[in-house]
């Protein structure tokens, strides 16, 4: 489940999980650009959110 999601900057997703620390996921997504993955479910809250929060949302690349 995601806590909490924040756009840091251009392309940088902040998605933090039950088993990572907010620097810990800062860290990771700060690496070469690589987003953290999410799960379907986690998707599929991301873009309810985005309805509310749009702005300050933006997806990790899924494959």
């Amino acid at each position: 489940m995601i806590k909490v999601i924040r756009k840091m900057e251009e392309n940088e997703v902040i998605c933090l999980r039950n088993d990572l620390t907010y620097n810990k996921a800062t860290e990771i997504l700060s690496y070469k650009g690589m987003p953290v993955k999410v799960t379907k479910k986690e998707r599929l809250l991301l873009q309810i959110l985005t309805k509310y929060i749009g702005k300050y949302v933006s997806f990790p690349t899924m494959n």
